[in-house]
């Protein structure tokens, strides 16, 4: 995994297949990244500051598979992603993990300008003890972008009585022609699972830590090389 320091810059050049593991630290760290004509990049970042701004510029033909876990007691991460290439497609995918009093702010904006593009965004919150979290999502498709196709998903999972997950989708939609939709809940975990899990042999604790690993697992499946979806996990079950 590589450092960063509070400006960091991703090309990936035409044509190329490129995979970045970053980690970033502090706060007012800025991510750029550009990708050339045809090129894909997977891009995993843990940030472990206070603040990171993340922006992807695309290329015609581009494609960028993002995933970020913000870890800390108060951070913020802020995603803009303006797609105005043809054929152009990103996935954004965010964790948050929440523990004792910590709170995080998370805000992924994504602009589809041109015809024939493609978005989809996720957010998966996990939140323990008294912890927070504020999620503001927006994907805006532009008059001119015909026939592209959108989605956004929030998910909260609550360990307890005392966290608090506040959630604001949003799609902008000017275009009469395109594939565009969303979905959010925020839920705590079951008793009825609790009580299962533990009949099976783990106490209360060791059973909503199994909830909370397989609440992760639509994540992995979105990762298609065993690599990646292994150094996704191991970041997760790191801060678990």
């Amino acid at each position: 995994m590589r450092l960063m320091g509070a400006m960091e810059k991703i090309i990936c050049q035409a044509g190329k297949n490129q995979a970045t593991i970053l980690e970033t630290r502090g706060d007012k760290n800025v991510v750029e990244v550009s990708l050339g004509e045809g090129a894909k990049l997977f891009l995993l970042n843990l940030a472990n500051g206070s603040g990171t701004q993340l922006n992807i510029h695309f290329a015609k033909d581009s494609q960028a598979k993002i995933f970020f876990v913000q870890a800390g007691q108060a951070s913020a991460y802020g995603v803009d992603a303006v797609l105005a290439a043809e054929g152009a497609s990103a996935e954004v995918h965010g964790v948050f993990i929440g523990k004792g009093d910590g709170n995080g702010n998370t805000s992924m904006n994504v602009v589809l300008r041109v015809p024939h593009t493609k978005s989809a965004v996720s957010m998966h919150r996990l939140l323990k003890g008294s912890s927070a979290s504020n999620f503001h999502g927006t994907i805006k498709i532009t008059k001119a972008a015909q026939n592209s196709d959108s989605f956004l998903e929030d998910r909260a999972l609550m360990v307890g009585d005392m966290a608090k997950a506040f959630s604001v989708p949003s799609l902008v939609i000017d275009a009469n022609d395109v594939k565009a939709g969303h979905s959010a809940s925020i839920g705590s975990i079951d008793p009825a699972q609790l009580f299962y899990l533990q009949t099976r042999g783990p106490d209360a604790a060791g059973a909503a830590q199994l909830i909370a690993e397989g609440f992760f697992q639509p994540l992995f499946a979105k990762i298609e090389k065993e690599e990646h979806r292994n150094q996704l996990r191991r970041v997760i079950e790191g801060i678990l």
